[in-house]
């Protein structure tokens, strides 16, 4: 089985690059990464990262969602862009297991929509976009007054990192609305 990491400067630990090495796992490095900060590991090119991606057994490791647009422009594997489509698209995902949570409120609004659509009063909800990462453009809010002052701070923030991040790991086209969960928040992103 083959197995690449691919890393960008978003997030890149000694632990990480000491593992890689350790492992003996192929690594391409995405802008922002010096070489310098991977002197053991096996560093492949550009051109090599398609050999990778082409359909079959593959174990891809990447350090943050920033990769995914650089993946998905280099695969020919259809299968590993809907799935890698599917846990970045957050409403689809949850979509996906809403039948475990049947009270769950859940509801997909694009942009347009934002400033019309009215929601419950007594529920403690969430605004996110169904792409987006870092924590971006997401807020909390209780019934369709506080959703209008959400919404705008969220547009307003996503706008602002827009030049940063692709469009593909953050857009303000489409948003949930969800309930809050009260806990802690843990993130992990897996495609398989």
């Amino acid at each position: 089985m083959k197995r690449l990491a691919c890393l960008t400067n978003s997030y890149k630990s000694h632990h990480l690059l000491e593992t890689l090495a350790e492992l003996g796992i192929h690594v391409h490095l995405g802008p922002g990464v010096a070489s310098s900060d991977a002197t053991d590991l096996r560093i492949i090119g550009d051109s090599e990262v398609s050999e990778y991606l082409a359909c079959g057994e593959l174990k891809l490791y990447i350090n943050a969602e920033d990769s995914l647009g650089f993946l998905e422009a280099r695969s020919g594997c259809e299968k590993l862009k809907r799935d890698i489509a599917f846990f970045k698209d957050k409403y689809e995902f949850r979509r996906s297991i809403k039948e475990f949570f049947p009270d769950f409120f859940l509801e997909k609004v694009s942009s347009a929509q934002l400033e019309t659509v009215t929601v419950p009063e007594d529920r403690e909800l969430i605004l996110k976009p169904a792409l987006g990462f870092h924590s971006l453009g997401i807020r909390s809010f209780k019934g369709t007054a506080q959703l209008r002052l959400a919404v705008r701070e969220a547009l307003n923030e996503i706008r602002s990192f827009g030049h940063v991040f692709d469009s593909k790991v953050l857009s303000e086209d489409v948003f949930i609305i969800e309930d809050f969960i009260d806990g802690e928040e843990l993130a992990c992103d897996a495609f398989f």
